[in-house]
């Protein structure tokens, strides 16, 4: 029999740790040659974009495991009440050189970024600057949905918005995703047929969280050494129930009660839906239509498609819908 599930994100982590990155190898790269670069390198200002699901607070991780391999403190914050006051003691407290060695750096990764909350974030880049000119080696790394990323990048007129990078993590290509997740299966005593794992990646659609989660599940319930396609099949009822708290609810929730029941109109549909169908369906002009289509694009929640149609752009979100 395998051993435990290696697709259990890491027990108290927070943000959770996935068992393995996949498909942002160059952005990993990247922000360690400027870890390597000395103070003030570019790339130590980044701000990591995306929809939720895609990875942000993994990647985030990564950067994290890399600095401190490399003898740096970390401090991983969430974009929350007190965020500034948090930094703020923490640099007080000696946090680079109150170990038993001094650190090498500082890096400071604010995940869930909050547009509401940008009084927070100027005072933590302050603190940043400070510690640069000072001549320390320090990074400051952010990461939010596209929405609040381009709110606080928009209304932020110094620092930030001056040197960070900003970084559009998309969906993991089917092949990496394949690899990644045959490499894992591999390693901990079991194999995959080329037809699970082809339906496995259909599945995933390229969202990091949905493929842990499957696999996660998939682990769970095959039997014996061999992962085959009637496991996947057999793990789907558990997967869309996961994806519910831990994907659907937070994305509507970030949502307009109108923008919400538009979507509920495009349940409705089994595939990508018309324009006209969604204006009459709901009652609306096509000017009216447009003004949704236009925002959840942008949020990353729906995707045009051939014909002018639009669909759901996140997975097992239409069955969220219809419950």
């Amino acid at each position: 029999m395998a051993v435990d599930n290696p697709f259990s994100t890491t027990p108290g982590a927070v943000p959770p740790v996935p068992p393995v990155l996949v498909g942002r190898d160059q952005e990993v790269e990247l922000f360690t040659e400027a870890l390597d670069d000395g103070p003030a390198a570019p790339g130590r200002w980044a701000a990591v974009g995306g929809p939720a699901g895609i990875g942000k607070s993994a990647l985030l991780a990564a950067y994290a495991e890399r600095a401190r391999a490399r003898g740096w403190a970390v401090l991983a914050e969430q974009c929350t009440e007190g965020l500034g006051d948090r930094v703020t003691r923490a640099l007080a407290t000696n946090v680079l050189d109150g170990g038993d060695a001094p650190a090498v750096g500082l890096l400071i990764t604010v995940d869930a970024l909050d547009a509401s909350r940008t009084d927070e974030l100027a005072s933590v880049v302050t603190d940043v600057e400070h510690l640069e000119l000072t001549g320390r080696d320090v990074a400051l790394v952010v990461a939010g949905r596209p929405a609040h990323l381009m709110t606080v990048l928009g209304q932020e007129e110094g620092t930030l918005r001056r040197r960070t990078d900003v970084l559009d993590v998309g969906r993991v290509p089917a092949d990496e995703a394949a690899l990644a997740l045959r490499e894992v299966v591999d390693a901990h005593g079991r194999t995959v047929d080329d037809d699970a794992l082809e339906r496995a990646v259909a599945v995933g659609a390229g969202y990091p969280v949905v493929m842990q989660v499957l696999g996660e599940q998939v682990w769970n319930v095959a039997q014996g050494d061999r992962i085959t396609t009637a496991d996947v099949e057999s793990a789907l009822p558990a997967v869309r129930a996961a994806l519910g708290p831990a994907l659907h609810a937070p994305v509507l929730a970030e949502l307009t009660d109108e923008d919400t029941v538009f979507l509920r109109a495009m349940a409705r549909d089994d595939g990508p839906s018309e324009i006209a169908s969604l204006a009459a369906r709901l009652g609306e002009s096509a000017q009216g239509v447009g003004v949704h289509r236009r925002r959840l694009t942008a949020a990353r929640v729906i995707e045009p498609v051939s014909g002018g149609r639009v669909d759901l752009a996140i997975p097992y979100l239409r069955e969220f819908l219809r419950a």
